[in-house]
């Protein structure tokens, strides 16, 4: 008899290829809170106190009387 092939199955198993790695959905960032917070969050520095200069050009001295005394 001819050597008959072996029928295969009409419903071929689909072929099991990997799903395409896709970077998860990105949160809606808090406003204030980061969503990967690395580390403390950045201290807000004071501000720098302006050295408050004396004001020489000023004719009454500093003792209240009047030079034109």
């Amino acid at each position: 008899p001819p050597t008959q092939e072996p029928v295969r199955p009409t419903t071929e198993p689909p072929t099991t290829e990997p799903p395409p790695t896709q970077p998860p959905p990105t949160k809606p960032t808090v406003t204030g809170t980061p969503a990967t917070s690395t580390g403390p969050p950045p201290r807000a520095e004071p501000p720098t106190p302006q050295a408050v200069a004396p004001t020489t050009d000023d004719p009454t001295p500093s003792d209240g009387t009047s030079p034109s005394d």
